[in-house]
């Protein structure tokens, strides 16, 4: 509790972000502050992913949920999943050699079970590493829509080199700049 009360105390500048995500993160449910989730990988291997917590502690669904009726999404949860911002432990995940930043989305393997029941040639897409973001996060697709991503996905594997991934990574940093902005400009305009 002594370190919450200290990053309150310092002024906003002498905070590191991940501090302020800690800190929101505790003050807004009780829990940890960061999450972690076996998920698969190239092959079928699985590693384990970190993560700022965003939803209620012991609450995750194997079945795939939009975020807008999602209601185990905290408030601070929120936020950090509209900026991305949930996923800056992830680095760790790429740094150490788990995951790419461009890939297939890395999926929880208790999650993997629902999808390969749904579509058949779900394990097409393990034939690269999984990367933060993809082509199917660039185009807004996730896991409730099993089919669409596996296209994307297999889409993304047939096309895989450097350029590629250089386009997917600016669009997805546009898309979280255009995120950020918008959810800045919607709570502007909602105050008085």
């Amino acid at each position: 509790m002594i370190r919450y009360s200290v990053c309150i105390r310092q002024s906003s500048i002498t905070c590191t972000p991940s501090q302020h995500y800690h800190t929101a993160i505790k003050l807004d449910s009780p829990g940890p502050v960061f999450y972690s989730q076996v998920r698969t990988a190239e092959l079928g291997g699985t590693f384990q992913v970190y993560k700022f917590r965003t939803m209620l502690p012991d609450s995750e669904s194997a079945k795939p949920e939009e975020d807008k009726t999602n209601d185990r999404i905290t408030r601070v949860g929120r936020v950090l999943r509209k900026t991305h911002l949930d996923e800056i432990p992830q680095l760790w995940t790429i740094l150490t050699g788990g995951m790419s930043v461009v890939g297939p989305r890395a999926t929880w393997t208790e999650e993997e079970r629902h999808l390969e029941a749904e579509v058949e040639t779900w394990r097409k897409r393990w034939f690269v590493k999984p990367g933060l973001t993809g082509l199917a996060q660039i185009h807004e697709i996730n896991s409730t829509d099993p089919k669409t991503k596996l296209r994307y996905d297999l889409e993304y594997i047939r096309r895989q080199s450097f350029w590629f991934d250089i386009k997917i990574v600016t669009r997805q940093v546009w898309h979280v700049v255009e995120d950020t902005v918008s959810m800045l400009t919607k709570r502007q305009n909602e105050e008085p």
